[in-house]
């Protein structure tokens, strides 16, 4: 079996464009996007989960299975 080629470069059969943000940019977008993780916390939170640390193991996971 052969694997699918990388997502990259599928995007790029698909005539897709890239941007790609300066350091700067991506703290910003982040800081930005900071209160959807806060509603979500609290959202889990309120049904009886532990929001922060489920927030803190999947940050992890992903960490630890990106490819990048």
């Amino acid at each position: 079996m052969i694997p699918p080629p990388p997502i990259e470069k599928l995007a790029e059969a698909r005539s897709n464009q890239f941007t790609l943000l300066s350091q700067d940019e991506l703290k910003n977008r982040v800081r930005a996007s900071q209160t959807v993780f806060d509603d979500w916390i609290k959202e889990v939170s309120a049904k009886g989960f532990d929001g922060p640390a489920l927030l803190k193991s999947a940050r992890e996971l992903i960490e630890r299975f990106d490819p990048n």
